[in-house]
Parts: C-alpha cells; sequence; structure tokens
C-alpha cells in the first residue's frame, strides 16, 4: 500500500497537478532523469531534466507476465557513445518514482516508488549527420521488473555441500541426507502408560 502525503492528495484531489516521471539508474556514478523540462530535487538528489528528449515506454503488463520496461534519450551528442559503450549495466538496480508536483510553483509534494528492477541491456544507435543537423545519438536502456528474478530457478539447494560453500565452517546441514532417510520407530502406547 502506498502512502502519500497531504499536499500531495490535495492537489491530486483538486485536478490541477503536474505529474513527472524520476529515474534513477545505479550505474557507476548514479544517473538521475526526470521526463520533465526543468531539474527537480528529491532530498539531496537532483534528477536532470530531459524534456522532450527523454521517453519512457508504456507498460502494458498482463496477468503472468512481466515485461521489460525501455527508458530512451535521443539526440544526445555523439562524443556520448564512448561513455555508454564502457558502462556495464546489467543487473544495475533501478527505480523510477511518480513526481507529484504543485500546478503553479512546480514544487515537489511527494515523490512514490511506481516501478523498482534492475537493467538488462543498452542499445545505442547513430544517425549520421544530415542537412538539417549534425549527427545525433540515441541511447535506449531495457529494465527487467524486480518480480521477474522470482521465476528464475534458484542456484542453491539445502544442501551441506552448498551450505558449506557459502560458509565452508558451517557444518548444520551434515546430517540432513541421513536423517532424510532414517525410519523412526516409535514405542507403542502401552509405553507411556506405566
Amino acid at each position: 500500500m502506498r502512502t502519500l502525503t497531504a499536499p500531495a492528495l490535495a492537489a491530486l484531489s483538486s485536478g490541477s497537478v503536474a505529474l513527472a516521471l524520476l529515474v534513477e539508474m545505479q550505474l557507476t556514478v548514479p544517473l538521475r532523469l526526470t521526463t520533465a523540462a526543468m531539474n527537480i530535487t528529491h532530498g539531496s538528489d537532483v534528477y536532470s531534466g530531459t524534456g522532450l528528449l527523454g521517453s519512457i515506454e508504456s507498460v502494458s503488463d498482463a496477468a503472468g507476465q512481466i515485461k521489460p520496461i525501455r527508458f530512451s534519450l535521443s539526440g544526445m551528442p555523439t562524443d556520448m557513445m564512448g561513455l555508454a559503450l564502457a558502462e556495464p549495466i546489467r543487473n544495475k538496480p533501478c527505480w523510477m518514482r511518480l513526481a507529484i508536483l504543485d500546478a503553479e510553483t512546480h514544487a515537489l509534494l511527494d515523490a512514490p516508488i511506481t516501478w523498482t528492477g534492475s537493467l538488462e541491456q543498452m542499445p545505442v544507435s547513430h544517425q549520421p549527420p544530415t542537412e538539417k543537423g549534425p549527427a545525433t545519438l540515441s541511447i535506449s536502456v531495457t529494465g527487467q521488473h524486480r518480480g521477474a528474478t522470482f521465476g528464475r530457478p534458484k542456484p542453491f539447494r539445502y544442501t551441506d555441500g552448498d551450505q558449506r560453500k557459502l560458509l565452508s565452517i558451517d557444518t548444520g546441514l551434515r546430517f540432513v541426507l541421513s536423517q532424510s532417510a532414517h525410519k523412526d520407530v516409535w514405542p507403542s502406547a502401552a509405553f507411556g502408560r506405566k
């Protein structure tokens, strides 16, 4: 259950509210972006405004399916290509917040987390220079919802060998196999009546 602050609830019920998405990717240097045209500060973190350059594809989940989400930045200068290709993003955490802003002052009222997951891949596309402008770069990042990790097979078993891989001095599971095959013989009820 998500709870919102009283000013955010009042703004939402008034019908006059501004919304933006805040995206944080925990890369080598954390990357914080917003779909707003200006920078937004949440706590001590500053989210850089991407305006029309940034986009987030809509997510259409169906029962039993968890689809990935795609964040895109277009119109980037080509000197960013080296930075984008050098960054290891696989399995880095990522989350998205819904920023509820005051419609007049654009002050941040609340920003609850709406999506969490991990990054998967970052395809980069390069557009050569044209008569209308210089060469540009488009960067897309795909993220998988954290719920997808529950469907993956677990590499750890409840055995002595796997427990010793985690902690070599822990011998607490050494009798699990022998005890699982052991047959206990219980005395009859008459034994307890003596």
